[in-house]
């Protein structure tokens, strides 16, 4: 038993996974989660008699899925075995994008990942990924998520191998990240992720519960490590209805512009220090978005005075309010001009 073990590599005689020595005895099962592909699965028997002969009979089974894939016992020091793990169905997924800015992914396993190919209305140097700041990039990774420039809008069609959950590793802090084939949530078991920080774009940044296919989303993570973009909706992450009571509590400014786009601000509710970050926002979309927030890249004020910060390329600029318990709110700009929000 202690002298054997098994290794599997990926068709770049990359080292997956290695496991531990001492296979009981009796009976022993390990397994390794592998993405489609081809891969070189290794047992090795250090005393060089495979699973056999001087300590008794034995052997091993390789299963994909539960079935059977390949077995063995009489070997001297290692047994190779090639396995193919098939990918999923092939076809087409569409998605829908704007002229000017979006933020996109890819939602299918390509061959060619460039984005000239995959969008042909992009403008030529305009795909950046966010990694502490912005990247120029040329090819689309599965998972990741970028901002890309469209001269027009329409749609594009994602041709290549489905798939239906990925594992995306993030950092502390804000990210981009994309899904799979189809709408998907988020699982997030260690809690990473906080409440309300999932950002789409559509011409400015929305809360978004749903990952669709094709687009990028921001994300802002408490530290390091590993969630999954899955279409199995029983292992997502359920939103948490805390910022939502917030907000209920809130007073709200709501600004809109001549585009169609709104965002909303808000103030007054008694909002706990380490729930803060709820309502944080990404960095600022680039430029032709409209975006609206609070110094500190917030969407809540939590002093009796605040600068509101503006980028808007649709004018007119409009502002509704809705306060709560009295308040009273004076919105000036740079000109001296005030508009009095009460209730």
């Amino acid at each position: 038993p202690e002298e054997t073990f098994w290794t599997i590599n990926d068709d770049d005689n990359v080292n997956n996974f290695m496991s531990g020595g001492g296979m009981n005895a009796s009976f022993y099962t390990d397994r390794y989660c592998a993405s489609p592909g081809i891969y070189q699965v290794t047992i090795y028997d250090t005393y060089g008699d495979g699973m056999c002969c001087e300590f008794g009979e034995g052997g091993y089974s390789i299963l994909v899925d539960d079935v059977q894939v390949a077995s063995g016992s009489y070997f001297g020091y290692e047994d190779i075995t090639t396995v193919v793990i098939e990918g999923g169905s092939q076809g087409t997924v569409e998605a829908e994008y704007n002229s000017g800015w979006n933020l996109v992914g890819l939602p299918v396993e390509s061959d060619n990942s460039s984005y000239e190919t995959l969008f042909p209305n992009a403008y030529s140097g305009t795909l950046y990924s966010f990694d502490a700041g912005y990247v120029e990039s040329e090819q689309l990774e599965n998972g990741t998520g970028y901002w890309l420039r469209m001269e027009e809008s329409g749609t594009v069609e994602f041709t290549g191998v489905f798939f239906d959950e990925i594992s995306v590793s993030v950092v502390e802090g804000w990210n981009i990240v994309s899904g799979p084939s189809e709408n998907a949530g988020m699982s997030d078991p260690d809690g990473l992720v906080f409440d309300g920080t999932v950002y789409g774009f559509n011409g400015s940044y929305v809360n978004s519960d749903v990952f669709e296919p094709g687009k990028g989303y921001w994300l802002r993570s408490s530290g390091d490590g590993t969630v999954t973009l899955t279409s199995d909706v029983s292992r997502a992450k359920q939103g948490s209805s805390m910022r939502d009571q917030y907000i209920a509590q809130s007073s709200k400014i709501r600004f809109s512009n001549g585009d169609g786009n709104t965002v909303d601000l808000f103030t007054g509710a008694n909002i706990k220090e380490e729930d803060m970050p709820m309502f944080s926002l990404p960095p600022v979309p680039a430029m032709g978005g409209f975006d609206v927030r609070f110094s500190g890249d917030t969407k809540y004020c939590s002093t009796d005075d605040c600068l509101i910060e503006v980028m808007n390329d649709g004018s007119p600029l409009t502002i509704e309010c809705e306060t709560k318990d009295g308040e009273v709110w004076e919105i000036v700009d740079e000109s001296g001009n005030m508009l009095k929000c009460e209730g």
